[in-house]
């Protein structure tokens, strides 16, 4: 099983490592609102080796689906707007990818039907974190075969 070590930012920047296999992710991070807001938090992130920061948004974050939560939907849309201000902010200094994943096997919703694993989310992280320093992986949409929206 192939092994990936990077160092990581949580949602306040501080730095801490992650290990993440191609069966799943262990050490998950999730944005919040707090996310970027302070000179102190960047100078740690640009400290790291090989800084890279991965965000979680949603299809949802680029179609507002029509029969579902709206809310939802906006704070992916914000999710998206964080993550490609970042990368243009830090151009040449640190990746940034926004994973977009669509109908997902979790408690959140029935989706009914073919839905992804967090095995097929993990390998898309995977994919964007294994890539040489000088790729930048910035957005990476799944979804299921069968999912139109």
């Amino acid at each position: 099983m192939r092994r990936i070590r990077r160092s990581v930012a949580t949602s306040a920047f501080s730095m801490r490592s992650a290990t993440i296999r191609s069966g799943g992710v262990r050490g998950c991070v999730r944005a919040s609102p707090h996310f970027y807001n302070s000179e102190d938090e960047v100078d740690a992130l640009l400290a790291a080796p090989e800084p890279h920061v991965v965000l979680t948004s949603s299809v949802a974050g680029r179609v507002v689906p029509a029969n579902r939560n709206h809310m939802y939907a906006a704070s992916k849309f914000a999710v998206e707007a964080l993550g490609d201000g970042l990368r243009k902010e830090m151009t040449g200094r640190v990746r940034v990818t926004l994973i977009e994943p669509g109908a997902v096997d979790t408690d959140f919703a029935d989706w009914g039907g073919t839905v992804l694993s967090a095995g097929d989310v993990a390998r898309a992280v995977v994919y964007a974190l294994d890539q040489p320093a000088g790729v930048a992986v910035n957005q990476i949409m799944l979804r299921p075969l069968t999912q139109e929206m």
